[in-house]
């Protein structure tokens, strides 16, 4: 029985609740299509958070989430790109539509349809179509170790920026095609 089944009213997370947002791997490296995850209010199941847009008035910022805890096998394929994005995020049926006001009020959320998510939203999900959530984490930590970098000045950022690559490669080097590393 999914989050959705058991819950048939969509949650409220209190302001302070909802800023306990985690970014676990492979989402714990900025790459341009963040994702967080949070516990859902009644503490019963993850929620995977795509980063939505700022609302029509301007007051809210609009997230998407879907059920997916760690251990869930739809949430490790999409993230090893077993799954095509919009797959992913459509396979429930269901989406909940996470309103974050930018003054701390609850956080309130609806059910929606994949088909009802923003033109903005689906537009970027359609444009990472072949890149995975770990493929785009190895990119992005492959691409703070070249010389031309000017986020990490100093030799010591940078030397703790190639052990963060090849520490990752180690671990999930073996997924990704010879070329990667």
């Amino acid at each position: 029985m999914d989050y959705r089944a058991r819950n048939p009213i969509a949650p409220i997370w209190t302001f302070d609740a909802f800023t306990s947002v985690r970014t676990p791997e492979p989402h714990d490296v900025p790459t341009g299509a963040n994702m967080y995850e949070i516990d859902s209010p009644d503490l019963s199941t993850v929620m995977l958070l795509e980063h939505g847009i700022i609302s029509a008035e301007g007051e809210s910022l609009i997230l998407y989430g879907i059920e997916a805890p760690r251990e869930c096998l739809m949430r490790q394929a999409f993230e090893w790109g077993k799954i095509p994005w919009l797959d992913y995020w459509s396979h429930k049926g269901w989406l909940l539509r996470i309103e974050v006001p930018f003054n701390p009020a609850p956080v309130i959320s609806s059910y929606i349809t994949p088909a009802q998510l923003d033109s903005y939203t689906r537009y970027r999900m359609e444009g990472l179509e072949g890149r995975f959530p770990y493929d785009l984490k190895q990119e992005q930590l492959k691409l703070r170790c070249l010389d031309t970098c000017p986020f990490f000045p100093t030799k010591r950022e940078k030397a703790k920026v190639e052990r963060e690559y090849q520490q990752f490669m180690a671990k999930y080097g073996h997924r990704f095609s010879q070329d990667a590393a």
